[in-house]
């Protein structure tokens, strides 16, 4: 329980880090002429299942400032998901199970 409630904290730490980031390289884009955007739609295969754990990865993605889940596939397989900020496909899909989705497994299982 007491490793629960810890990965809770760390995570919350985490995702706080992480909006801040993301607000800050959108304000840095709006504010200069220098843009870095490179939107792009990503399918990224789901290893969440619960529709608790989908909906928490889902909502997490849609929060940060850059990103977006715009569709879960009916057989809840893959969420696609629009990325302002994607330089690489396969680094943003790491991001997003590593980061996002390794720490919700974490805290549900």
């Amino acid at each position: 329980m007491i490793k629960k409630i810890w990965l809770v904290i760390e995570f919350i730490g985490f995702y706080l880090r992480e909006l801040v980031v993301a607000n800050f390289i959108i304000t840095r884009d709006i504010l200069t002429t220098q843009k870095r955007v490179r939107p792009a739609i990503i399918r990224f295969e789901m290893k969440v299942k619960s529709d608790q754990e989908i909906m928490a990865l889902v909502n997490l993605i849609s929060m940060t400032p850059g990103s977006l889940t715009i569709h879960v596939a009916d057989d809840k397989s893959c969420i696609y998901i629009h990325g302002m900020y994607v330089k690489d496909e396969e680094d943003f899909k790491k991001d997003i199970q590593q980061k996002l989705e390794r720490r919700i497994l974490n805290i549900t299982r």
